[in-house]
């Protein structure tokens, strides 16, 4: 169940038809995007169940803000990887890759220049593998690249090979089930 999803082109929105494609696949499908560059004016989510693949590594397929929208959600049992995504934190607001749920992971991706956190954990999440991940805020004295902070009970995810080039890991307010 491979579906294969060039740009649009010409200015559109991608992440509107992506969301609408992959919503009708449902579980178990596997999304590839070319190498270059796709637009996205609202959120993108990752549906339960399935894999987006980037192409050409950790910079290649390239995610750009052209409105004021949160970058991706990956829920339970979904999977991202070599996705770049551009925050455009002068112009745009949102923040980055929210991961909520159980047992997803998040595979050499970056998020750049979010004005919100670049890799939150907001409310119920747990069991997630963080592996090769980039990420920076526009605003790094006072916004977290990475935020732990809405995770308040046993909820362990494991990072390897974090790189916050601009922000901190916020930790403030995660209760006892922190692990890195």
């Amino acid at each position: 169940r491979a579906i294969f999803i060039p740009p649009i082109g010409g200015g559109s929105d991608d992440a509107a038809a992506i969301n609408a494609r992959m919503a009708a696949e449902g579980a178990g499908a596997d999304l590839f995007l070319e190498d270059g560059g796709y637009l996205q004016a609202v959120r993108l989510t990752v549906p339960e169940c399935q894999f987006w693949h980037g192409a050409g590594g950790q910079r290649g397929t390239t995610f750009t803000k052209i409105a004021n929208c949160d970058a991706i959600y990956v829920g339970n049992l979904s999977r991202i990887s070599d996705l770049n995504f551009e925050g455009v934190g002068a112009t745009f607001t949102g923040r980055g890759i929210i991961c909520e749920g159980f047992s997803g992971s998040v595979e050499r991706c970056r998020s750049n220049l979010m004005k919100g956190f670049a890799l939150c954990f907001p409310g119920n999440a747990g069991g997630w593998n963080i592996t090769s991940f980039e990420g920076s805020t526009f605003e790094p004295a006072t916004v977290a690249a990475i935020d732990f902070g809405g995770i308040s009970t046993v909820r362990p995810s494991f990072l390897r090979g974090i790189w916050c080039s601009g922000g901190f890991i916020d930790v403030t307010g995660s209760g006892n089930g922190c692990s890195m």
